[in-house]
């Protein structure tokens, strides 16, 4: 184990193999790099003092994740839809703080999820300001501090930790609808279009309240049946098509190949689009 797994991760890590296995996994890649890695892990613990969340819950709430998301890839391989359009509900209940927990022990287990905070990370030049929709855990926001005198973010649902720890974020609780007055330099759009219906819609939004030469840093998300998943991104060419017709050049793409055990090519693509 790395030397700066310390704290409740390294617990994590040595009492359950599967996290030995996956968090080895990725910290012994070439392309991992461990100055991000540790960042990524003292925020996680961070989180995970706050809400006092013990070993064995985490554990089980990983593992119950897990699972459930196997039983969405099998249901996704024989009927090629989503499981939100299967059932028309959401079948799997888990609370918020839970959720936003298991997504950020992703990124230092997963290597899809790890790239998504690299490209963060390496790729976040300084900016006056910046607009994050869907803050979750605050985790991507964290990224960007150094280089973003101000962050304003929206989500549906703003956790305690996110108003009592991450101060800095000018944070909204409501949807985001442009209608503020506020105009971005870049805007963060991370893991949060295939949660919509109507994704392109948000995207014109965040358009108009975009500067001339303003980016936007997305992802989309292609044959990833997550339980709460909406929007399948299966025809990356008709989406560049629809993100150039609206105005922006697209500056950088890098696929993400999901590495699973399933043939169903999951992926994400990152995307800098630049508005001229």
């Amino acid at each position: 184990m790395t030397s700066y797994v310390k704290g409740p991760i390294a617990k994590l890590i040595a009492n359950n193999e599967i996290f030995d296995y996956w968090f080895s996994k990725l910290s012994g890649r070439k392309d991992c790099n461990s100055q991000l890695l540790e960042k990524l892990i003292n925020f996680i613990e961070r989180y995970i003092l706050f809400y006092k969340f013990s070993s064995q819950y985490i554990d089980k709430v990983y593992s119950d994740f897990l699972s459930q998301y196997i039983a969405d890839i099998e249901l996704f391989m024989k009927t090629n839809e989503y499981p939100f359009r299967n059932n028309k509900k959401m079948v799997y209940k888990i609370p918020r703080t839970t959720y936003d927990l298991v997504l950020m022990l992703s990124v230092i287990l997963t290597f899809h999820r790890y790239k998504i905070m690299d490209c963060i990370y390496t790729m976040s030049s300084p900016v006056s300001n910046a607009l994050v929709v869907g803050l979750g855990s605050g985790i991507e926001a964290d990224l960007i501090k150094p280089n973003t005198k101000k962050i304003i973010a929206y989500d549906l649902s703003i956790s305690d930790f996110c108003r009592k720890v991450l101060k800095y974020i000018d944070s909204r609780q409501d949807h985001f609808n442009g209608n503020d007055g506020q105009v971005f330099q870049r805007i963060y759009l991370i893991e949060i279009l295939e949660h919509l219906y109507e994704p392109y819609l948000l995207l014109t939004k965040c358009i108009s309240v975009l500067k001339p030469g303003g980016q936007i840093f997305l992802t989309t998300a292609t044959n990833i049946p997550q339980f709460d998943h909406l929007y399948n991104f299966d025809n990356l060419d008709l989406f560049e098509e629809r993100v150039k017709k609206l105005g922006l050049v697209i500056m950088f793409k890098e696929d993400i190949m999901h590495d699973t055990s399933f043939n169903i090519n999951a992926k994400n693509t990152f995307y800098i689009l630049q508005l001229n």
